[in-house]
């Protein structure tokens, strides 16, 4: 048994480090002159370095350029992920760039690496886009643009496979929102599903549903409560579970703890179909705000219902550089929600990786997972 044990240990590390398959080999050999019990400890304890030298990368990953945007009247700046299609083309959006140079683009990167500018924004049908792509089964593209449209207030925007633009919705600064930052979210209906950070009924930003026949409909406008505790500009995407409930972050509101132009720390939220929004985490709930403060990103949720998202700051008081934080239902407080801040992890040790719910596509440079 110790002698096929030995063959196997050596069989292994040959293969991943082959410089240190022949020394392993001989260690593994003198093994065989020691008493039974501490032969077999022995090898237990060369098996568990095998299984670290197997896990430790032996070299550095490489990165390869695809593309160098050249600016107008191509595409320039981009602030946001990709999309790809089933072809294996890349689309996205620039900031900048187009054949204005300044109201930013939509591109198409294709497998040979060469780049297209689908649509250079004008400014009245949309200005700085800064949220990646969604993608149906046909091919069309909706996104959002920071700014511009009939208000300069933003716009929900549509291009088709053929590459005409339409405008969906005109933000207006009023009780509609201004200014969406974020990512839309499809479902499988049609609808679209998406935040702006400022306008709304209390200035604050809103969650809104944009449907099929162009209705936009607001689910709910932040600052609605004192001190803006049920959140305040939201400038992340949402997730829906398969109820349709919608979870999100805001960058303010909740504690007063952070104070400075906005007051609050931010929060995690959801939104009902009913329209009832219910914030799930107030950042800034623990001493020295280690929990985190203002997240600028949005969640992801896993099919057991945690979620997974970042902070910009706070954390360790020593730095306040931000978190990332794991945010579940617990099993003993009647479904109340915990956070628990993780230290240079990206899953805790022990517990098994989660399973993000499916996107209809894989985004490459998003913080969707798939």
């Amino acid at each position: 048994m110790a002698s096929e044990l030995t063959g196997i240990l050596t069989l292994l590390l040959s293969a991943t480090l082959p410089e240190k398959g022949k020394a392993l080999d001989h260690t593994l050999r003198q093994t065989l002159f020691l008493e039974p019990r501490s032969r077999v400890r022995h090898i237990l304890t060369l098996g568990f370095l095998v299984s670290l030298a197997m896990t430790a990368p032996t070299q550095a990953q490489k990165l390869s350029l695809l593309y160098n945007f050249k600016g107008s009247p191509n595409a320039a700046n981009p602030r946001a992920g990709l999309v790809r299609d089933l072809s294996g083309n890349f689309y996205g959006t620039t900031a900048f760039g187009g054949k204005s140079d300044v109201f930013g683009t939509v591109f198409k990167l294709d497998k040979s690496n060469n780049e297209t500018v689908l649509h250079s924004f004008k400014g009245n049908d949309g200005a700085f886009p800064l949220a990646a792509l969604v993608m149906d089964v046909n091919g069309n593209l909706y996104g959002t643009t920071s700014s511009g449209g009939a208000s300069s207030e933003g716009v929900v925007f549509k291009l088709s496979k053929n590459g005409t633009e339409s405008t969906l919705h005109n933000f207006t600064g009023q009780g509609d929102g201004a200014n969406p930052d974020s990512s839309l979210l499809r479902d499988k209906k049609g609808n679209l599903y998406g935040t702006t950070q400022a306008g709304g009924a209390f200035g604050g930003g809103v969650v809104f549903e944009l449907t099929t026949a162009g209705n936009l409909i607001v689910l709910h406008s932040f600052c609605s409560q004192q001190a803006c505790a049920d959140g305040q500009g939201p400038v992340a995407g949402l997730v829906k579970d398969s109820a349709g409930n919608l979870y999100g972050t805001t960058q303010y509101g909740g504690s007063p703890a952070c104070s400075g132009q906005y007051t609050g720390c931010g929060v995690v939220f959801k939104v009902t179909p009913a329209k009832k929004e219910t914030v799930l985490y107030t950042f800034c709930s623990a001493k020295n705000c280690t929990d985190g403060t203002n997240p600028i990103g949005g969640v992801i949720r896993d099919s057991a219902g945690n979620f997974y998202g970042t902070t910009s700051f706070g954390g360790d008081p020593n730095a306040s550089c931000g978190t990332v934080f794991e945010l579940s239902p617990s099993p003993h407080r009647n479904r109340a929600i915990h956070l628990r801040r993780w230290n240079r992890r990206v899953r805790l040790p022990g517990k098994p990786a989660p399973r993000f719910e499916a996107q209809p596509l894989r985004h490459y440079g998003a913080w969707r997972l798939v």
